[in-house]
């Protein structure tokens, strides 16, 4: 065999749990039982591996239902979502849909959103690099020009929202001495931002009026039209000086294009 052929015929044992009869012959002709014990102990290594992996991206969710638990869902998630790629990078990308329809941690509605956070989070770490902007950048720029202007964002921006609160919950997965979540408001909806400007992950709490107005900014509009957009849906609740401040101090922008005054 091909070591291509030889390589899927591993795969298919490690994941289907039984050895195909091509890669049996072009194994050292062992004894059945001593051939299955030492196949046991390469897949055994594989899910190991693969665990550890999964535990190291959602952490938050590893600590909320403890190492056991967690441990044994992998196992299952693995078995049902085999990696797809060889770049460890990428694995764990169903695992909060995988844990939304998972029967055991059904009355847990909202940790499929808190590994969501947790992918967003590894997403972020694993991003392009790119150079923020500094606040005396937005300084130069007319006002009348800026509040035109286009922007292009850091490569790592991740914005996330839950009918739950994630962003408490995270915390409270991070936190030294663990409170228990019946004294949340676990139903209470949080937004999220993600970005890793520099070497740390940086995860902010939203309003939902900021959530807004930075949803606005992502998907094209100029920052004269995201704080319209956001002030005609939120009125007094919104501040545009403390938006747009955001903006600046989340170190989010790495280019502006400014635009021509109307």
């Amino acid at each position: 065999m091909a070591i291509k052929e030889i390589q899927r015929a591993f795969r298919k044992m490690v994941f289907s749990h039984q050895a195909p009869f091509e890669l049996e012959t072009e194994l050292v002709p062992y004894s059945r039982e001593e051939l299955e014990e030492r196949l046991s102990i390469y897949r055994n290594n594989v899910y190991y591996g693969l665990i550890d992996a999964l535990k190291e991206t959602f952490t938050s969710v590893a600590n909320m239902v403890g190492e056991d638990f967690f441990n044994a869902m992998t196992k299952v998630y693995i078995e049902q979502y085999p990696p797809k790629h060889t770049a460890m990078v990428l694995l764990g990308e169903e695992f909060p849909r995988f844990i939304a329809s998972f029967e055991p941690v059904q009355k847990l509605p909202y940790l499929s959103d808190l590994a969501r956070l947790d992918w967003a989070r590894h997403c972020a770490y694993h991003a392009a690099e790119a150079t923020p902007l500094k606040p005396e950048a937005f300084a130069l720029i007319a006002d009348q020009h800026l509040a035109r202007a286009h922007f292009s964002f850091h490569p790592s921006k991740q914005l996330l929202r839950s009918e739950f609160a994630i962003f408490s919950l995270w915390e409270l997965a991070h936190a030294e001495q663990k409170n228990t979540t019946s004294k949340l408001e676990v139903n209470s909806a949080e937004s999220i931002l993600v970005v890793r400007p520099d070497a740390k992950i940086e995860t902010y709490r939203l309003s939902d009026s900021i959530f807004t107005f930075v949803e606005c900014l992502f998907n094209g509009q100029t920052l004269h039209d995201a704080l319209a957009h956001t002030m005609y849906h939120y009125k007094e609740a919104f501040n545009s000086s403390e938006a747009v401040a955001f903006l600046i101090a989340s170190q989010l922008v790495v280019s502006i294009y400014p635009g021509a005054s109307a």
